[in-house]
């Protein structure tokens, strides 16, 4: 909506008085000769080959700095959260040694700068000492690609794996090669292995069995139709009530007692061997009548472990998934091979051209930052105290609206910096040859001496730019 000169003058004439507005007309109107005035002088040099050209550049490496400080702000804010959970980032040479190193894997993986330091974040988070970061996000990165999931959900399940079942890096890689092999083999996905394995994977190690036969009798259940969710509850209920012992029910213990078992044989049973234990809990009661299945199935395992019945039903399923991790030479090195494949294609080429493209981005920014930040501590108590004065003194803030309007034309028409110079230039020379930081101040004073605060941030500020 246009603003109205007259109007806002007459209002203002009813609150400061008609003398004061009529200093003000005087000092805009002169203003605006003043833009005018510009305008025309530069029409012949904005319409020049030469100045267009000149634009075009300027407003290129203008984007370019831009770009350049938006990625180095985002590296930076991915940095701070690395820097709140690793220790020995406090120096400024130890966040420079971490930064080099997450750019540089970076540049090797199709994994952006961000994404591995939210991989070093959650590592951090997990305990894991600072020199054994640099490998960990490397392989966590590795397995985000080749388990097809984010940057921050591979640290995240790593880092968890390690902490809850107590594995070292190795272990850890051995467990996800085991799962990639797994999902290769059978009707269950990688991602769906990992949900399976954060939720229950610690709890195969209270029995005799190992996290990769804990993963595979995952991978068999979902295959068979579970949702991770379900499979884990039943797995959980599987080794709870055959690990029961002593305080197995009655109900228990008559359902063991028809397959000609006792809980405390089993329990102890499931500490020597587990997976066998359970193939061969599994196998007495497929013996059994069909319609004796489900009801001893249930007063043992109880009625939510419905994910073991597929497994039960089908014991060639059972000793497949087995199968595929007794041999760890059958598996070893899978994830890795996985992940070459992947990375291996256009798209991951682009998104390394494109990581190369960012660490050089964030390079120049970095640069940039310190003086912006200089400068944004400078500008920010002048804005403030100009914000003040504005909803303190209504009257100001119409003044400067109209001034800006007149010289919007000119500051469209001209690139910033050189049109901004020619501008007070020619304030000056129209305002009788007074600084531009004196006039504006006095053009101000119409209004009353109330604005003073206002007065001097423009005036500081104008200074500053000049």
């Amino acid at each position: 909506m246009a603003l109205n000169l007259e109007a806002v003058l007459r209002i203002a004439a009813n609150v400061v008085g008609l003398s004061e507005v009529t200093q003000l007309e005087k000092a805009i109107g002169g203003a605006e000769k003043a833009a005018g005035d510009a305008k025309a002088s530069f029409k012949g040099v904005v319409e020049s080959a030469s100045w267009q050209a000149a634009a075009v550049g300027a407003a290129a490496l203008t984007g370019a700095i831009a770009l350049s400080v938006n990625e180095a702000i985002k590296f930076e804010s991915a940095m701070a959260d690395v820097k709140k959970v690793v220790p020995g980032l406090d120096s400024a040479e130890g966040l420079k040694e971490m930064r080099d190193e997450i750019l540089n894997l970076s540049r090797e993986l199709p994994v952006s700068a961000e994404g591995l330091a939210a991989i070093m974040a959650a590592a951090g988070q997990a305990g894991i000492a600072r020199e054994d970061l640099a490998e960990f996000t490397k392989q966590a990165a590795q397995m985000g690609v080749a388990f097809d999931i984010t940057a921050d959900e591979a640290g995240s399940a790593m880092a968890k794996m390690r902490t809850s079942m107590g594995l070292s890096q190795g272990e850890v890689v051995n467990l996800s090669d085991a799962m990639n092999f797994l999902s290769n083999n059978m009707a269950s996905s990688a991602p769906e292995l990992t949900d399976f394995m954060l939720r229950v994977g610690a709890f195969g190690q209270q029995v005799a069995m190992t996290e990769e036969q804990t993963a595979a009798l995952g991978s068999a259940m979902i295959a068979a139709g579970a949702a991770p969710e379900v499979a884990a509850t039943s797995f959980r209920n599987l080794i709870k009530e055959l690990g029961a012992g002593v305080n197995a029910t009655e109900k228990q213990e008559g359902a063991l007692a028809e397959l000609g078992l006792t809980s405390t044989e089993v329990a102890k049973r499931m500490q020597e061997d587990a997976v066998g234990t359970i193939r061969d809990v599994f196998e007495r009661i497929s013996r059994l009548p069909e319609e004796m299945q489900m009801p001893i199935t249930e007063q043992i395992f109880g009625n939510e472990a419905r994910a073991l019945t597929p497994l039960i039903t089908n014991m060639e399923l059972f000793d497949s998934a087995l199968g595929l991790v007794g041999d760890q030479t059958k598996y070893a090195g899978s994830m890795f091979a996985e992940f070459e494949a992947r990375a291996d294609t256009s798209a991951n080429n682009f998104i390394l051209l494109q990581n190369n493209v960012k660490a050089l981005q964030i390079a120049i920014g970095d640069g940039l930052l310190p003086a912006i930040n200089l400068l944004l501590g400078a500008l920010t108590p002048m804005m403030v105290a100009i914000s003040v004065a504005a909803s303190e003194y209504p009257v100001l803030t119409a003044a400067v609206t109209v001034l800006a309007t007149a010289l919007a034309g000119l500051v469209i028409l001209a690139p910033a910096i050189v049109s901004f110079i020619s501008l007070l230039g020619s304030l000056s020379a129209v305002i009788g040859g007074l600084s531009i930081s004196a006039s504006i101040a006095g053009w101000l004073g119409a209004v009353g001496p109330a604005v003073a605060v206002a007065q001097a941030a423009l005036a500081g500020m104008l200074t500053w730019v000049g």
